[in-house]
């Protein structure tokens, strides 16, 4: 009779005792609650189970609870949300990373899987800033790191891909130059990424070579364009608690523009929050909402 090697039964005791040390450790995804786009009923179905068998939840909607968006790509009306919400978004492969963690018997620390996965158009892109004031810093930081790249304060050699600046000037400048495989772009790079989730073609950048050129240098305007950049790219905060339910998920808003500024900041943000889409030019093919400031219609 054939008699099996001794070794399987001690690794099917090896595998027991992993099976058991598993069942007693906190679950990866304890307590979480994803949510994925981008994926047919049953690639989400497939992956409700792997979640739940993780210790999380998968939901279908958005909400302010929601701890991670998985995204096949960018650019869908959750995408937009989570980044509104301040939420990860994270690529498929990061489900099978936090699995095969798992998987070793390991303790796993799902959100340090994050920075591998990030999905968004600023993903492979390494950011760095010379020549704006700090309110602008903060917000390219945040944002490069939430649409998937990397932002270092100091410039680094065979490591930074891109240098937003001011204008072409500056030890950072001539550092990226004379360096080369750096792009040096206007903030506009930036702003344009962000507006289109793609990101944009660094050819279509160049920085003015003269400090003359730059309005917020300029001795009548000093601070201004700072200040708008910080004041586009970032809304006053909402005097309300955000709804836990996405009731304008789909619906694609149009604001008259007989709104003041003030109010299109505030709406913008109700309107993000609450799971639509703000359209910022009127096409009949994609609004399906036009909100006016009165219910009086003048003729």
């Amino acid at each position: 009779m054939f008699r099996q090697p001794r070794r399987s039964a001690t690794a099917a005791k090896a595998a027991l005792q992993l099976s058991a040390s598993q069942s007693e450790r906190q679950k990866p995804l304890q307590d979480w609650i994803v949510a994925c786009t981008g994926y047919t009923k049953d690639e989400r179905d497939a992956s409700a189970k792997r979640v739940t068998a993780l210790g999380g939840t998968l939901i279908v909607s958005m909400s302010n609870d929601t701890t991670v968006l998985i995204a096949t790509k960018t650019g869908s009306p959750k995408y937009k949300i989570a980044y509104e919400l301040d939420i990860p978004v994270v690529k498929p492969d990061w489900l099978d990373q936090v699995e095969a963690l798992w998987g070793t018997g390991y303790p796993v620390d799902a959100k340090k899987v994050f920075d591998e996965c990030r999905l968004g158009p600023f993903q492979g892109c390494s950011v760095c800033i010379t020549g704006l004031n700090h309110d602008v810093r903060g917000v390219i930081e945040k944002d490069v790191v939430q649409y998937g790249g990397r932002y270092t304060a100091d410039l680094l050699k065979n490591q930074t891909t891109h240098l937003i600046c001011d204008f072409g000037s500056g030890a950072k400048y001539k550092s990226a130059v004379s360096w080369g495989g750096i792009k040096c772009v206007t903030i506009n790079w930036f702003k344009d990424t962000i507006k289109k989730l793609e990101r944009a073609d660094e050819t279509l950048y160049p920085l003015p070579t003269d400090e003359t050129d730059v309005p917020s240098r300029s001795s009548s305007g000093a601070g201004m364009q700072d200040s708008a950049v910080v004041d586009e790219l970032t809304l006053d905060p909402v005097t309300f608690d955000p709804p836990s339910n996405m009731y304008m998920e789909a619906c694609q808003i149009f604001l008259c523009p007989s709104f003041s500024s003030e109010q299109v900041a505030q709406y913008k943000k109700i309107i993000r929050l609450a799971g639509g889409i703000h359209v910022p030019e009127y096409d009949q093919r994609e609004v399906t909402h036009i909100v006016v400031p009165s219910n009086k219609l003048q003729t």
